[in-house]
């Protein structure tokens, strides 16, 4: 069965609200993302999470382990399989945290760039691109052949900088490229290797492939068919590095808004059991960017797993709270406990009221329900503080009176 967003929430396509278009939502999403008050690693075509963010935290929970988490535990490959064999004895979480070795990382957290070329990348543990790292080789095997000590202190700054080739060709990703006439990054390079070489790009002077694009940073390339390779770099997928690194490039802007405030708003107002592990979202973000999707209203959810289904519908149910306003939860059948600063425990804060067929019953309900949120509150274990969008968008200067006064009345 053909699964879609519209399918799955309803709801979320409110009739009543005409003037509610797509240059409303964006303006209104970029108003939340760049108020003050927000946290400022959501803004921007790349996230960078740090390592220990509270929702978001991507590094190992063993004490100044520097690994990354594997999948959706909260340890790093290694020390997941030693605390499977510890549990298997009946040994206790804690007691295996107290006694677990911290882990170096086998490879650098974030990429590099070289110590010569500051606009191409590093590779290798000594911090040269591929160019000097061969030439730094050469010359050490050149040296110990005359019964010389080669030292590195002394051969590197006689090295020329080379000019980079800016970001790789691939739309998606955000690290530079190789010095290597196809203008992709290493993971890309080996990547575009194992599809098949789609337009069959290559470097007919192999000296310049191996050494470097040229001494103008443009090496020559031939192409069994260019359109099959551009078609390649702008629906290749971003190499998911399991270090915190979100790549929105390439969506289109109302769905980047989107994912950007729904994981700031998600960080938040995290409950217990919703963890979203960024490689699921990186997935999400490339199927927007597989169909184009304007908006995750209208994503086909069609191809995604169902882990990554589940958070789609978790993301919609966020953005319901920006996209209605309370009056416009009435009109459509249901109201959000958050719209008001509430959110009961372990329930959502959508209660849908389509139930009740009679409209007429339906209204005297749903303003039942507002009187008493607004003016006698439950007491609930934890209370939520009020969305902030009216002082995000009073602050905001690019957000239009008529916006500001149409999305403020998402707090009542």
């Amino acid at each position: 069965m053909r699964t879609t967003t519209h399918s799955a929430l309803s709801l979320l396509v409110n009739r009543h609200a005409v003037s509610r278009t797509v240059t409303d939502r964006l303006e209104i999403l970029q108003a939340l993302i760049n108020s003050p008050t927000a946290d400022p690693i959501f803004r921007g075509d790349v996230l960078r999470i740090p390592a220990e963010h509270p929702v978001y935290g991507w590094r190992c929970k063993v004490e100044d382990c520097q690994r990354s988490k594997e999948g959706n535990w909260d340890l790093c490959h290694r020390h997941q399989d030693q605390w499977t064999a510890l549990r298997a004895d009946g040994a206790p979480y804690t007691s295996f945290l107290a006694v677990a070795e911290p882990l170096q990382t086998r490879s650098w957290s974030e990429p590099r760039t070289c110590l010569i070329c500051p606009e191409l990348p590093a590779v290798g543990h000594m911090g040269l691109c591929i160019v000097h790292a061969k030439r730094w080789t050469g010359w050490e095997r050149w040296m110990r052949k005359k019964d010389l000590v080669p030292h590195f202190d002394d051969w590197l700054p006689k090295q020329a900088a080379l000019p980079g080739l800016g970001n790789c060709l691939v739309l998606a990703c955000s690290e530079l490229a190789d010095p290597h006439p196809l203008r992709l990054c290493s993971r890309h390079r080996t990547l575009y290797g194992r599809q098949g070489r789609p337009g069959d790009a290559q470097v007919p002077d192999r000296r310049q492939g191996a050494q470097h694009a040229g001494p103008d940073g443009h090496g020559k390339v031939i192409y069994g068919n260019e359109a099959a390779f551009n078609r390649w770099c702008r629906t290749a997928p971003a190499i998911v590095r399991m270090t915190g690194t979100l790549s929105l490039l390439g969506l289109r802007p109302l769905v980047k808004a989107e994912l950007q405030w729904i994981l700031l708003h998600h960080s938040a107002t995290l409950i217990e059991g919703a963890y979203w592990p960024l490689r699921f979202v990186q997935t999400i973000a490339q199927h927007c960017r597989d169909h184009d999707a304007g908006s995750l209203t209208d994503l086909d959810l069609d191809g995604l797993p169902d882990h990554c289904q589940k958070i789609v519908k978790a993301m919609l149910c966020e953005l319901r709270l920006v996209y209605f306003s309370r009056q416009d939860t009435k009109q459509s059948g249901f109201f959000e406990t958050e719209h008001y600063g509430i959110r009961f425990p372990n329930c959502s804060s959508h209660f849908d009221l389509t139930c009740i067929s009679q409209t007429w019953l339906r209204d005297i309900l749903w303003d039942f329900f507002d009187d008493l949120l607004r003016n006698n509150p439950p007491l609930v274990p934890r209370r939520l503080s009020r969305p902030s969008v009216e002082p995000a968008l009073n602050s905001a200067p690019t957000c239009s009176p008529r916006h500001r006064q149409a999305a403020t009345t998402h707090v009542g």
